[in-house]
């Protein structure tokens, strides 16, 4: 699950697929975060930025990393 948020804009967290290896995790985490920074627009929250590109862009992040686990790759 990503991009929740509480306060006046509550909104759920966008459910995504798949799993990673918990010895990945932190490495996913970090790209997202990554992505997020270099990707959003100027004070947008993580859970805005998530609602404006959308559960099949953000799942299609993820495929691209899992698909390309054993190569270590990042978005």
């Amino acid at each position: 699950m990503i991009g929740g948020s509480l306060g006046i804009n509550a909104g759920f967290a966008t459910t995504l697929q798949g799993a990673v290896p918990s010895e990945r995790v932190y490495e996913v985490l970090e790209d997202f975060i990554r992505f997020y920074k270099n990707q959003r627009s100027s004070q947008e929250s993580f859970h805005d930025f998530v609602s404006r590109l959308g559960r099949e862009a953000v799942q299609e992040l993820l495929n691209l990393y899992m698909e390309s686990l054993d190569k270590s790759a990042c978005f």
